[in-house]
């Protein structure tokens, strides 16, 4: 009994030392995992990994190397194991409305947003059926998955969308295009790297001009749409402009969850949700589904550096959850997040205070201004066209009776009041006080002019 437990013991180890193995040299050579999706087994420097398909067939890729230099030939089996094509590609994508990428020569460039991070265009592609029989030839450089019944392809020189018999629907202008993508819904992605006819939108994220094309090869922006955004994912509302100028939201088959009204939106705003704008008043709406995450709009917002989100309605602005929960609340015309002392600036009536991203008051709103430039942990403020000096905690380090104040360096900072400046310390101990440089130059000035008019009326009376 002892030895057959040390048996099994012994083979686990080392079976999870192989696994580990495995992980450690597949993820180093550039591959990406997808646990949900992938079996992944390893003996020595040969890495098998499996893609099961909807369809029930398995892809099988067997790569053979050592760590940065790995070569991948790949098979197609059945659910019970058996071989449909035997090892002759290099790549097998994923099928999609019966037909699967296959490649010689490079990586499926079908897969580079799911198997693959990144597919390099090279070698020669095409398409098998679920049977393993050629349907499309290997004669392409770049092909994405059938969808709506076209798929996108380039030749060396041309680009094209055909269909599952190989026939070219319509043409694509390659000059200065950069990518092409399969359709979602009713639209395919086409992106160019200059601006042209058809163009679209530059997309300042990426660089390239963004257009899109529906099944009959029409471009959609400017004639239909002002705009159309990049797709996000499985679930998340896309978002689309009409010539009116108005934001909507479609889900991934184009049916429309949100109509067109918003005037702006913002992804990624806050905890993945979508901001929007309609009327002068936001709201917060799910990415996914059709939910508000507020129960009632709100007039402006403000964000801290700790993802905490402030918002206005009325009078009032409100430190929020997700939940619409509030926390705390500032009664305020206006505030402003100071991002290097993660502090508010807020205001009412024309004055301003300060509080932390808690809604804790610092400084209350009897400031006519307060600097957003901080040097050594100090700034100014202003009250009556009178400067003052406070420091990060909020302490007055010089009352408000100066007519300027200077920066704080190497732990001093310079003052003016009338014909006098003033050296202080960082802590508001005077140091020494003169005549200013601008009643030095006054006193210069005027010495000047007197003599000047002296001179004139001596030289009347004599000459």
């Amino acid at each position: 009994m002892k030895i057959q437990l040390f048996t099994f013991l012994f083979f686990s180890l080392c079976c999870s030392f192989a696994q580990e193995k495995s992980d450690f040299n597949l993820s180093s050579s550039g591959f990406e995992y997808n646990d949900a999706n992938e079996v992944d087994f390893a003996k020595d420097t040969i890495f098998y990994r499996l893609f099961p398909q909807k369809n029930g067939l398995v892809v099988k890729q067997k790569i053979t190397g050592r760590k940065g230099n790995f070569k991948a030939i790949t098979c197609l089996l059945d659910k019970d194991g058996k071989t449909i094509v035997p090892y002759k590609y290099d790549d097998i994508g994923d099928f999609h409305e019966g037909l699967a990428e296959v490649s010689i020569g490079g990586y499926c460039q079908s897969c580079r947003n799911g198997r693959y991070n990144t597919v390099t265009i090279t070698g020669k592609h095409g398409f098998i059926d679920e049977t393993g029989e050629v349907v499309i030839p290997l004669v392409y450089k770049f092909v994405d998955k059938f969808s709506k019944g076209l798929a996108p392809v380039r030749t060396l020189y041309n680009a094209y969308y055909i269909n599952k018999k190989n026939e070219i629907k319509f043409t694509i202008d390659t000059k200065g295009l950069n990518s092409m993508y399969a359709f979602i819904g009713n639209y395919s992605q086409i992106n160019f790297n200059e601006k042209g006819q058809s163009r679209g939108i530059y997309s300042v994220y990426s660089s390239i001009f963004v257009n899109f094309i529906d099944a009959l090869g029409r471009y959609q922006i400017p004639k239909y749409f002002k705009e159309i955004q990049v797709y996000r994912g499985e679930d998340t509302l896309w978002a689309f402009k009409d010539l009116k100028n108005k934001y909507g939201f479609w889900n991934e088959k184009n049916e429309i969850i949100y109509s067109p009204s918003f005037d702006e939106i913002e992804y990624g705003f806050w905890k993945s949700n979508i901001l929007v704008k309609e009327n002068n008043q936001y709201q917060l709406i799910k990415a996914k589904g059709k939910e508000d995450v507020f129960r009632e709009k709100f007039e402006d917002y403000c964000k801290t550096k700790t993802d905490t989100l402030w918002i206005k309605r009325g009078i009032h602005w409100l430190k929020i959850l997700e939940s619409d929960s509030v926390l705390s609340k500032i009664k305020a015309d206006k505030i402003k997040y100071w991002r290097n002392k993660n502090y508010l600036i807020f205001g009412s009536t024309g004055l301003v205070g300060i509080s932390n991203t808690n809604g804790k008051e610092v400084l209350k709103t009897s400031f006519q201004e307060i600097g957003e430039r901080w040097s050594e942990g100090k700034t100014y403020i202003k009250n009556k066209d009178l400067y003052g000096a406070i420091d990060s905690t909020g302490t007055i380090i010089l009352p408000i009776e100066y007519d300027k104040i200077g920066k704080f360096i190497d732990g001093q900072v310079m003052a003016i009041k009338g014909i006098y400046s003033f050296d202080f310390t960082k802590e508001g101990q005077l140091i020494k006080k003169y005549w200013s440089i601008n009643f030095i130059l006054k006193l210069f000035v005027g010495g000047i002019f007197l003599i000047g008019i002296l001179i004139f009326f001596i030289a009347k009376k004599y000459f």
